[in-house]
């Protein structure tokens, strides 16, 4: 299994335009439990080369890494030997037309997101020197741990239910908070997912979060996990109505020379008497 090496990485390292090789360590290894993650398939790719080509492939195509340590020219390469007849009307890199040729070549493998799939293969067929180069693509279910739905944090001090959930209401400035049923447990553990994020409920029970905050909670949620954690519902638009501020300050941090307002609509379709 490969596995990515958890290290942040920034907002303008993941948008270059320059593919760059995953970190190709074959191990297992422990995931971070300070977020949950969306399963996505991350392809492996796999292409043969002449040697004497190895070293200028690894270089010139490189594969963007989801997430990871940001390593240049990763890869696992195999060596073996590849056969070839070049027929009539060819231009073989190497040999001769109707002649049985072999040459040494080296198997390069390295991971890439899967929305770079493209690219890659357009990199790949650019930098080849074979007419009709040999690669293939393994998909990988690996989790992309810089990305995901859902955080999990521990507050400095442990609070009473009943504080926390006043607190959470005012922060948010809701109306209404609606939670399953008070415990007497003390919070410390949190696990927050704005939006319509019920379906996570099991990963904060997993994560042994003391309260899982959301936007939207089904009916029967409140009945299932009401022993096993306090769930806390203040609406979908009222959990995300805080993103303004953080897109006001990536956009005013990447482009300063810009004029950026925040708009002051309220596009919530839910109004309440």
């Amino acid at each position: 299994m490969g596995v990515w090496i958890e290290t942040p990485v920034s907002v303008t390292a993941l948008k270059t335009e320059e593919v760059t090789p995953c970190v190709g360590v074959w191990i297992e290894t422990q995931r971070c439990s300070s977020s949950y993650f969306r399963k996505m398939v991350t392809p492996c790719v796999g292409v043969w080369i002449e040697t004497s080509g190895t070293r200028n492939m690894s270089c010139k195509v490189r594969v963007t890494p989801c997430v990871g340590v940001w390593i240049e020219t990763c890869s696992y390469n195999l060596e073996g030997e590849g056969t070839f007849r070049a027929q009539r009307g060819t231009s073989p890199f190497c040999g001769e037309i109707g002649e049985l040729h072999k040459e040494s070549e080296v198997r390069i493998e390295t991971i890439l997101p899967a929305f770079k799939k493209a690219a890659v293969i357009k990199a790949l067929l650019a930098t080849h020197p074979y007419e009709e180069p040999a690669f293939d693509f393994y998909p990988l279910k690996n989790t992309w741990t810089q990305v995901g739905s859902g955080v999990v944090g521990e507050l400095e001090e442990p609070e009473a239910e009943l504080d926390f959930l006043k607190r959470i209401k005012k922060t948010f400035e809701v109306g209404c908070l609606r939670h399953t049923r008070l415990s007497g447990r003390l919070i410390q553990k949190v696990a927050l997912c704005g939006g319509a994020g019920a379906f996570l409920l099991p990963k904060a029970v997993s994560a042994d979060a003391d309260v899982f905050i959301t936007g939207e909670v089904k009916y029967h949620d409140y009945f299932n996990y009401e022993n096993d954690i306090l769930v806390a519902e203040m609406g979908h638009y009222e959990s995300e109505q805080y993103t303004k501020e953080i897109f006001y300050s990536i956009i005013q941090e990447m482009f300063p020379e810009l004029e950026v307002q925040i708009t002051r609509v309220n596009t919530n379709p839910i109004k309440y008497l």
